[in-house]
C-alpha cells in the first residue's frame, strides 16, 4: 500500500513538474474583470488578480492597468478551460487618440 501511495504521489508531482509553459506577446483586445479573461489575438486567457505587472511589481494587479490596446509580453501555463497567465509585462500603452479609435472599432463590432 505504501508503495501505491509513494507512486501516485511521485506522478502527481511528476506531472505538475511538467507542466506546459508557453510565451505570448500582443496586443490585448478585451478584458473581463468579472471572468479574469483578457483576449490577445482573438484567444482567451486567464489572468489572475494576484498577478502584478511584472516591471513594476508594486503596482497591483496587472489586470487593472490593461487597456484595450496594450501591448504585452507574458509567460504561463496551459490550463483548462483557458491557459492561465502567470507573468505579464506591459510594453506600451494606447495613446488617449489611439484608445479612442480601438473603443471605436469594438463598439462596432
Amino acid at each position: 500500500m505504501k508503495s501505491l501511495i509513494s507512486s501516485v504521489l511521485f506522478l502527481l508531482v511528476a506531472f505538475t513538474a511538467n507542466a506546459e509553459t508557453f510565451e505570448i506577446s500582443g496586443a490585448v483586445q478585451r478584458i473581463e474583470l468579472e471572468t479574469s479573461l483578457i483576449t490577445i489575438d482573438g484567444k482567451r486567457y486567464q489572468l489572475p488578480n494576484r498577478v502584478p505587472e511584472s516591471l513594476v511589481p508594486t503596482g497591483g494587479p496587472v489586470i487593472y492597468q490593461l487597456r484595450p490596446g496594450s501591448v504585452i509580453a507574458a509567460s504561463g501555463s496551459y490550463a483548462t478551460p483557458f491557459p492561465k497567465l502567470d507573468s505579464v509585462a506591459i510594453l506600451r500603452q494606447p495613446s488617449p487618440e489611439e484608445q479612442i479609435q480601438i473603443q471605436s472599432e469594438m463598439d462596432n463590432e
